[in-house]
């Protein structure tokens, strides 16, 4: 799949002058992932106001420098002749990257949405009533939230109301996106959330012929992101989080480089990303604007290596379980050079309340956990249709909407994520007594080992099953459990992509 990033990228460097003088007209800028783009090409953003501003700036800054720059003009800047000889004059907007569809429709919509909308193989210039619809039909129910409220109001009356309809059309959207695949974990970010909400419907589908695709189309997914983790997974961990925490051990970077000074961390143990999506519609109906982003979980997706890489802040100790994640969080600030009375980490549930009002005016790093979610799902025994309900019920007892509001009044920018995913699984079958004796540490969905001697016995063992491995520990890939034959579980430890790619939430306002 291609970035209409980088098309963007390829318009600014058509010149040949180091500085590029830009109209922004549709605010393309205020994405992030463009902005990312453009800084990692070298170019520096400035942005003026006005024609006087662009002139201090040129002069001061722009006009000698050796580095390169991209300055931002105002509507309607008519550049002099002078500036033009140091700065490629550029206008870029939407009309430029999406030429045959209505720009007024596109305008604000998602990053996710362009990313892919920018896909589709859009032969004739649409108008705005047909870019309306290929808007609505491409958008997941994360991008229906930013969308105009015209769009809003036509999808929850026209579209939504038929949970079969809608479900055809996120099976067309996912099929469309698996053949345009490539090995980018922006992809699977994206992909992430319309399956999410394909599962969603699914369980309360009525239709046997969508359901049985659906099904299909995950496995589908499921084997290509495995082969994506065979062959990029590691080098994740090499990538900043500055900008972006693609992985769980990157989501204490990601916070300490975002500007406000109280931040909180909300941890929803056992979270998938399709429950996510259940329990966002508490957070919208309370009025809380939200950017949904994607992380990893460790792999193996368990809670004792997961859970620990988030309060870590980097890769965990695959000798330790997650017992020290306290001790790890307030480490991680204190070498921030944060002193122990600012740095709060408390554990909250349903029989456990959180009372905001405790937390002391001189906190300004507060990590949190609930783990209500994750002993939900591994209590559940009718799978994942029980397993909605009861996430649903949760997310109105354990009032997240309300905790979100009274940290926001307190001061504190609000993230909420999860260390792992969860998915129904199949037994094929408990395991055998020598297998047992010689882990020391199992799931359902996991198996660590004393020894790689023992660890590779039971590979060379059982070749019939999909398993991944790291250091002396094996995990299932597909959706096999260690548990009696054809009895279904909801679990989690393995790699399968509803395990591994989770929510990452950035509250914005309400």
């Amino acid at each position: 799949m291609a970035n209409w990033v980088n098309k963007y990228h390829d318009l600014i460097r058509s010149g040949h002058k180091k500085h590029i003088l830009l109209s922004d007209p549709d605010g393309l800028l205020n994405y992030t992932g463009l902005v990312d783009k453009l800084n990692e090409s070298g170019y520096e953003l400035i942005s003026a106001a006005s024609e006087l501003e662009v002139r201090l700036h040129f002069e001061l800054t722009v006009r000698y420098s050796v580095k390169k720059y991209i300055l931002v003009g105002p509507s309607g800047y008519d550049p002099p002749p002078d500036i033009l000889q140091f700065c490629t004059p550029h206008r870029i907007g939407l009309v430029q990257i999406f030429p045959n569809l209505d720009p007024g429709v596109l305008r604000g919509v998602s990053f996710d949405l362009l990313y892919k909308l920018f896909n589709l193989k859009v032969y004739e210039k649409l108008g705005t009533k047909e870019t309306q619809n290929l808007v609505m039909k491409f958008s997941s129910l994360d991008d229906i939230a930013g969308l105009p409220e015209l769009l809003q109001v036509n999808f929850y009356e026209k579209i939504d109301k038929n949970n079969e309809s809608r479900l055809k059309i996120v099976l067309e959207q996912l099929a469309e996106q698996f053949e345009e695949i490539e090995d980018e974990f922006e992809q699977w970010f994206v992909i992430i959330k319309v399956i999410a909400e394909a599962k969603l419907r699914t369980l309360t589908c009525k239709d046997s012929e969508l359901t049985k695709r659906y099904y299909e189309l995950e496995q589908k997914l499921n084997s290509r992101f495995q082969l994506y983790l065979d062959n990029y997974y590691a080098g994740l961990f090499s990538l900043s989080g500055i900008r972006k925490p693609v992985v769980v051990s990157r989501i204490l970077e990601y916070l300490k480089a975002q500007k406000p000074s109280k931040k909180a961390l909300i941890v929803l143990d056992g979270m998938n990303y399709w429950q996510w999506l259940a329990i966002s519609d508490d957070l919208r109906k309370s009025g809380f604007s939200f950017s949904a982003k994607t992380t990893m979980s460790y792999i193996p997706s368990i809670t004792a290596w997961s859970r620990q890489a988030i309060f870590k802040g980097s890769k965990p100790d695959l000798n330790e379980n997650n017992s020290k994640e306290k001790q790890l969080f307030h480490q991680f600030w204190g070498d921030c050079g944060l002193s122990s009375y600012q740095i709060k980490f408390q554990k909250f549930g349903v029989g456990n309340e959180f009372i905001p009002d405790n937390i002391p005016e001189d906190v300004h790093i507060l990590g949190l956990v609930c783990n209500d979610l994750d002993e939900m799902m591994h209590g559940t025994i009718m799978g994942d249709i029980q397993l909605l309900s009861s996430t649903i019920q949760w997310a109105d007892k354990c009032n997240i909407s309300g905790i979100v509001g009274a940290l926001r009044e307190r001061g504190f920018k609000v993230f909420l994520t999860t260390d792992h995913g969860n998915i129904e699984a199949t037994g094929i079958g408990n395991l055998k007594s020598k297998d047992k004796a010689g882990s020391i540490t199992r799931s359902k969905r996991f198996l660590d080992f004393a020894n790689d001697v023992l660890r590779d016995g039971y590979i060379e063992q059982n070749r019939n099953l999909e398993i991944g491995v790291n250091g002396t520990s094996i995990y299932l890939k597909n959706k096999d459990a260690f548990e009696q034959e054809g009895v279904r579980v909801v679990t989690h430890g393995g790699s399968h992509f509803f395990e591994v790619l989770i929510p990452f939430i950035e509250i914005e306002g309400i």
